[in-house]
């Protein structure tokens, strides 16, 4: 390799690296306003470059594989200069006489210091422009990390402190829980874009909290935008939502794969944007009964408050359709049924676990799913397999998710021969509450508290509509079979 002046050095150790780079001096260039701050170089001498035709000699080649930087580091390239600590793992590749110089970071980890331009009077201010691509780039938002093959573009103006473009893309990419091995979200394209104040350090001594109150660093970041856009991206299997669902809960998703895009935007008070779920074959298991049906999610996102991820999600419906419904004494299975909720007032704060309120309209196709239920749940009068033929019910919903409990005031659907209405609690692993069903003069009243069901036909409707949930939910007499 020496007599093709080629030269390959692996698994190089680095620490505490000072980088240093200026260039060589063009002719048509002005450089007098930063040649005073371009680094020192032991040795060398800032010259001008040579335009000459140079002899026709083999160049050298110097490979360097899987380099590994720890430590404090400076950098200097040109008349920036910064500092970082944490540590970076990659590849080079130089060619001498003027040949190429690529460097391949393949992993990086690194807490960056101020940066500054032109000395130490300006903090990273002034025409910078940094343009990086690697297959192996991480990001945490939250308590998600996203990695994959993706570019990080980070440029900023000559004359002002903002707006400072940051400009990250994926190509391939997978979102895996900070506390988890396994993947949950697969995607081909996924972008994280920001502009706003590139003013790094206001001051080194002000802790993050006091930062983020500082009336002058709010007013910095009052124009500051954040946009998270999805394509193409994929849940895996939708158990992953389970994370948010309270801990006690009575269900849980079991199955099934989900499609997701979005386009979301954050700014220093607000939220806005759209996201897109649309899963096929999802599966729901509740004790011995389970559901599979698709489901198609459009969540508009109207406002809300970024630093608690609370948003209002007003506009936003849900559509439920090719319903199976298992279970040990009947099934379900209509690839014509749906159901569908438009949520005409909806807010919550969205972390875990979820904290939600919601009013909405309900429609339903028709009422089969719901005669399965009651006949794998208890045996119910025979009337009720009448309701099968029940079509084109609508209605209204109340929901409340807070201190890991599923609140439902009241729910309901009805037509001219039919009406369905439901009041519940599902929390600490338990459901309580009750659903009324009639069809034309019957009706009857399905009863579950303190673990026990039964099923109440003397004056159901009084008793539906005189329960009321609370909180305690109030258990029911079982002996007069009202609350």
């Amino acid at each position: 390799p020496l007599i093709s002046k080629d030269v390959y050095l692996s698994d190089v150790e680095a620490e505490n690296i000072d980088y240093r780079q200026r260039p060589r001096l063009k002719p048509d260039r002005d450089y007098s306003n930063m040649l005073a701050f371009f680094p020192p170089i032991t040795g060398r001498e800032v010259m001008p470059v040579d335009t000459s035709e140079l002899p026709k000699k083999r160049p050298w080649k110097i490979h360097v594989n899987g380099v590994a930087a720890s430590g404090e580091h400076r950098f200097w390239v040109f008349n920036l200069q910064g500092t970082a600590s944490g540590t970076a793992f990659g590849n080079l590749y130089t060619e001498t006489r003027r040949g190429m110089f690529s460097l391949d970071v393949t992993d990086l980890d690194l807490d960056l210091g101020p940066a500054y331009l032109n000395g130490d009077a300006e903090i990273y201010e002034g025409g910078t422009e940094l343009n990086a691509t690697t297959s192996n780039l991480g990001v945490t938002i939250r308590d998600i990390d996203i990695a994959g093959v993706g570019s990080v573009l980070i440029q900023t103006p000559a004359d002002a402190d903002s707006p400072l473009q940051l400009d990250i893309h994926y190509d391939t990419l997978t979102a895996t829980r900070v506390t988890e091995n396994n993947p949950f979200l697969r995607g081909t394209a996924l972008r994280l874009g920001y502009s706003g104040s590139n003013f790094i350090l206001p001051d080194p001594d002000m802790s993050f909290k006091e930062l983020w109150s500082d009336e002058a660093a709010r007013q910095r970041r009052a124009m500051n935008t954040f946009d998270l856009t999805i394509n193409d991206a994929k849940v895996l299997d939708m158990s992953a939502f389970n994370y948010y669902l309270p801990s006690e809960a009575a269900f849980a998703f079991a199955g099934g794969e989900t499609a997701l895009n979005a386009q979301v935007s954050l700014t220093e008070d607000t939220i806005s944007g759209t996201i897109d779920l649309d899963s096929a074959a999802m599966k729901v298991q509740v004790d011995d009964q389970s559901f599979e049906a698709d489901l198609d999610a459009d969540i508009v996102i109207q406002s809300g408050v970024p630093r608690d991820l609370k948003a209002n999600i007003s506009g936003s419906s849900l559509r439920l359709f090719n319903v199976r419904v298992d279970g040990n004494e009947e099934s379900f299975d209509g690839d014509y049924w749906s159901t569908s909720l438009t949520f005409t007032d909806a807010e919550g704060t969205f972390t875990r676990p979820i904290d939600a309120n919601a009013s909405a309209l309900l429609t339903v196709s028709d009422t089969r799913p719901l005669v399965t239920f009651f006949d794998n749940r208890n045996k119910p009068p025979k009337w009720l397999s009448n309701m099968m033929a029940v079509k084109n019910l609508a209605g209204e919903a109340e929901l409340e998710v807070s201190d890991s409990a599923i609140r439902i005031p009241l729910a309901y659907v009805d037509s001219e021969k039919a009406e369905v209405g439901v009041k519940g609690v599902i929390a600490d692993g338990e459901r309580t509450g009750m659903i009324f069903a009639r069809f034309k003069k019957f009706s009857t009243l399905l009863k579950r508290f303190d673990g026990k069901r039964n099923v109440d036909v003397i004056k159901p409707r009084a008793k539906f509509d005189r329960y009321q949930i609370s909180d305690p939910v109030a258990p029911l007499d079982a002996t007069a079979g009202s609350p």
